[in-house]
């Protein structure tokens, strides 16, 4: 029998990736994304963080320690990330919208696959083509700084767009 995470209990714990400088005036303000190296998907909790829906009714389910969840939307997220110190704008593809979720999960499989990033989760970093990521050890998560671009807003210079 299968066993799930239930981020809910996580997801109210004090963050230290918040206390950084701002990122870009088009991007909402620095959260904590949990680093999951089982996440077959990102996933957040609001559509605000989705820069595009791509699918408003995908008619499927996950499975969560809450049980099985619908997921409500699937979209493309701009998600800003601190690669060796500076904020860099990732594209990131089908990511899952699950409302009542409590948080966003950074799925390390694709950001590997989409943007080649190598991550050391025990070692507190991973490895992108244009410099490091800080991954932060909370004692109950490991977590790294994010912040979204929303919807309607243009893409930001130098976005990053998913590789081949």
């Amino acid at each position: 029998m299968p066993v799930f995470l239930d981020i809910s209990a996580y997801a109210s714990t004090p963050s230290a990736v918040t206390d950084l400088p701002p990122p870009p005036s088009s991007a909402s303000p620095v959260s904590s994304a949990f680093v999951d190296s089982m996440a077959t998907f990102w996933i957040v909790d609001s559509a605000d963080k989705l820069h595009t829906i791509t699918n408003s009714s995908p008619g499927f389910t996950i499975n969560t320690a809450n049980g099985t969840v619908p997921v409500k939307a699937v979209g493309t997220a701009l998600v800003y990330l601190r690669v060796s110190g500076k904020w860099q704008c990732f594209e990131v593809p089908n990511v899952l919208l699950l409302p009542n979720c409590g948080a966003t999960l950074y799925s390390t499989r694709v950001m590997n696959q989409c943007h080649h990033i190598v991550h050391n989760i025990d070692s507190g970093h991973a490895t992108a083509p244009s410099g490091t990521l800080d991954i932060h050890d909370s004692g109950t998560a490991y977590e790294t700084p994010v912040a979204f671009v929303p919807p309607g807003t243009p893409l930001p210079p130098h976005t990053l767009a998913p590789m081949s």
